[in-house]
């Protein structure tokens, strides 16, 4: 029996998953979503991702950069500033594929609470509205 809706355009299995801070993120300090590389080898790469800030601090998205150990990010291949409260959408029409890491910096003044930064990760196209 074939199930052709099972595979995404990459020929892998359809994937998506909700990750969230566990942790208070201190200003300065880095979140980094814990995509596991089972997951990237599995499933990746991400092409639809969304990312909600509910904090009241603003925050940089960093997408397939590293850390270097001193929470600064190096090489990342994409970078985006997130408002506070607001909510960042990369889509397959955005040519961004999430191959390695997202990475998501406090640059506000007050710490942020467990859950307020919220990344949901999809391999394969919408269809019709968000699918959460």
């Amino acid at each position: 029996m074939s199930y052709p809706n099972r595979f995404n355009k990459f020929g892998k299995l359809k994937w998506k998953y909700k990750y969230s801070n566990a942790a208070i993120l201190v200003v300065g300090r880095i979140y980094e979503v814990a995509i596991t590389d089972t997951e990237k080898d599995e499933y990746g790469p991400f092409p639809r991702v969304v990312i909600i800030n509910d904090s009241p601090n603003d925050v940089i998205v960093y997408i397939d950069g590293y850390d270097d150990g001193n929470y600064a990010v190096n090489n990342a291949e994409h970078q985006f500033t997130l408002p506070a409260d607001s909510t960042l959408f990369i889509d397959y029409d955005d040519a961004v594929l999430i191959s390695n890491s997202i990475i998501v910096k406090n640059i506000g003044i007050n710490n942020i609470s467990i859950g307020d930064i919220k990344v949901f990760v999809q391999n394969y196209e919408k269809t019709g509205g968000l699918s959460w």
